[in-house]
C-alpha cells in the first residue's frame, strides 16, 4: 500500500496566496477561480496509485490558509482515503495546545504539522516547544519540513541540524521531516543515524526522501 504522508487539498485562498507565484510560473498553471472539489485530489491519488493521503491544515502568522475544520470536512467526504493532519497558531501557545488537543480528540487527526519557513522561525524557537509537548502528551507525530522551499520564503530555517536539538529535548517525540533534498540531505542523514542509534527506542524520525507518491 502506498501512503502519501505529505499532502493537502488546497483551498482557493491558499492557491491565491502571493508566496506561491513562483510555483505557478514553474507549473504554468492558471489560477483557479473557484474551490476545487475533493474528488480532484482523489483522482490524482488514483492516477499515482496512492491508497491513502495524509492531508494537512495550513496555519500561518495571521492567516489560516486551510483550517482544521476544513480538513475534517475533506476527510469526511472520503474517510477511507484521507487522514487528517492538524496545525495551530504557534504565536498563541495556550490556544495552540488547546487546538491540537481538539484536532486529535475531537476531529480524529493523526498528527500535527507546522512549517518553520511559513513562520520564518527555526524549529528550536520557543514557540514550537508547547506544540512538541502537546504531541508527546497526545501520542501523535510532529510533522515538519526540512530542506529548501519552492514558495517565495526563506529556506534557512529548514536546516536539518535544528532537529538535533529538538530530538534531544523531546526524546519521546516522533518527528516526520519532509521535503529533504540537496543540499540538506547531507546534513539530514547523520541526524537520522544518530536518532536511530544513540536514541534507539526513545525517538523516531521518519525521513521522506522525495519519491513521488511514496514515503
Amino acid at each position: 500500500m502506498i501512503i502519501d504522508a505529505w499532502a493537502q487539498h488546497p483551498t482557493l485562498r491558499q492557491l491565491q496566496h502571493p508566496m506561491f507565484d513562483s510555483l505557478r510560473r514553474w507549473n504554468r498553471q492558471d489560477l483557479p477561480t473557484e474551490e476545487l472539489p475533493v474528488a480532484m485530489t482523489i483522482r490524482e491519488m488514483d492516477a499515482a496509485g496512492v491508497a491513502k493521503g495524509l492531508i494537512s491544515a495550513w496555519v500561518a502568522p495571521n492567516d489560516t490558509m486551510i483550517s482544521n475544520d476544513e480538513v475534517a470536512g475533506f476527510v469526511g467526504e472520503y474517510p477511507d482515503r484521507l487522514v487528517g493532519i492538524g496545525s495551530a497558531d504557534i504565536a498563541r501557545p495556550m490556544r495552540a495546545v488547546a487546538e491540537i488537543r481538539r484536532c486529535v480528540e475531537e476531529l480524529g487527526f493523526k498528527g500535527i504539522r507546522v512549517l518553520p519557513w511559513l513562520w520564518e522561525l527555526p524549529p528550536t524557537d520557543r514557540l514550537f516547544y508547547p506544540v512538541y509537548a502537546a504531541c508527546c502528551d497526545l501520542g501523535v507525530p510532529f510533522c515538519t519540513q526540512i530542506g529548501h522551499t519552492r514558495p517565495l520564503m526563506p529556506s534557512e530555517v529548514g536546516r536539518p541540524i535544528y532537529l538535533d536539538r529538538v530530538a534531544l529535548d523531546f526524546p519521546e517525540l516522533v518527528i516526520v521531516a519532509g521535503h529533504i533534498g540537496v543540499p540538506r540531505n547531507s546534513g539530514a542523514v547523520p541526524r537520522r543515524e544518530r536518532a536511530t542509534g544513540l536514541w534507539h527506542r526513545r525517538v523516531s524520525i521518519a525521513w521522506r526522501l522525495g519519491l513521488p507518491g511514496r514515503c
